[in-house]
């Protein structure tokens, strides 16, 4: 998210996770609620490369899932 910082990130996934949520799927009468999981990192002045965070943000992902998902976690 260009021009947005940590706190914006994590607002917005936030968000989306809420909407998922709160919209369900309805099929052959039946209602399910789907749920995501988010994974938000912050770009780094340390940064060597794009890889070290989208490797965060892919960690943080995993730490949401292995919490039984419908969360957003984080790496600064």
């Amino acid at each position: 998210m260009p021009y947005s910082d940590h706190v914006g990130a994590v607002g917005l996934a936030e968000r989306f996770r809420e909407a998922i949520h709160d919209q369900p799927l309805v099929i052959d009468d039946t209602e399910l609620r789907i749920t995501a999981s988010f994974g938000v990192a912050s770009l780094r002045s340390t940064d060597e490369s794009p890889f070290d965070l989208l490797n965060r943000a892919d960690e943080a992902l995993y730490d949401a899932k292995g919490q039984g998902g419908n969360t957003v976690k984080t790496r600064v």
